[in-house]
């Protein structure tokens, strides 16, 4: 009788429905937003300006069915390509957006004023103990990937790539980018500061891409459908 071993990836169950499903419902009945826990979704969006993903569309998110306080949460299940550049050249006079974030383009999150708490919470993390502590929890995943070599054979596991690696000079592109945000925080302190304000000032010609294609298409869900196939 012989043996045969197999890799399986797990991941906890999220109770909930597609974002996109949300969506084509709340578009409809705004008041469905209501429903939102307001500093998860701010704090969500915030992060992705900087981890950049590339996949973040309607059905690699899920909002969660309501808690015991009626909030409902928006979770990542599927956010492996991420840390992609704002902008490639994909020809010659010929730029695309790599970074493709449906959350981006919903309106009534992104034009909120940023709430008081997450705004404080981000304004006080110490940027580079935050990266540090981030690469630090990175090395400890690859060490546990690294000792799945020895129950994979070595064809499969040459395919994962392990041990995986930034890209050169991600690490001061987001200390950057990240002390920039917290300078135009302080800088303005007075002054109140959307999600949308802050996309424009991070990255600008992205942020004017996504507001152009939103004014010409009158339709959140069909805006992004547009960029994300970039045609």
């Amino acid at each position: 009788k012989s043996t045969q071993n197999y890799s399986l990836q797990i991941t906890p169950e999220i109770e909930g429905e597609f974002l996109e499903t949300f969506l084509q419902k709340a578009l409809q009945k705004p008041q469905l937003f209501e429903e939102l826990d307001k500093q998860q979704v701010q704090s969500l969006i915030l992060s992705t300006f900087f981890m950049n993903p590339g996949d973040a569309k309607g059905d690699n998110l899920m909002v969660t069915f309501p808690v015991a306080q009626g909030k409902r949460k928006i979770i990542s299940i599927d956010n492996d390509l991420s840390l992609t550049s704002m902008i490639i050249q994909e020809g010659e006079n010929f730029h695309t957006l790599e970074t493709r974030n449906i959350l981006f383009s919903i309106p009534h999150l992104m034009d909120q004023e940023l709430d008081k708490d997450v705004r404080e919470h981000f304004q006080s993390l110490s940027v580079p103990a935050f990266l540090l502590n981030w690469l630090k929890s990175l090395e400890s995943h690859n060490g546990g990937y690294m000792n799945l070599q020895r129950f994979i054979d070595p064809q499969t596991f040459s395919l994962l790539r392990f041990p995986l690696k930034l890209k050169k000079g991600i690490g001061e592109s987001l200390l950057t980018k990240f002390q920039g945000f917290q300078q135009y925080l302080r800088l303005n302190p007075q002054v109140p500061v959307t999600l949308q304000s802050l996309y424009e000032q991070l990255d600008p010609l992205p942020a004017l891409y996504s507001k152009t294609l939103l004014e010409q298409e009158h339709d959140p869900l069909k805006a992004f459908d547009l960029l994300y196939r970039q045609v």
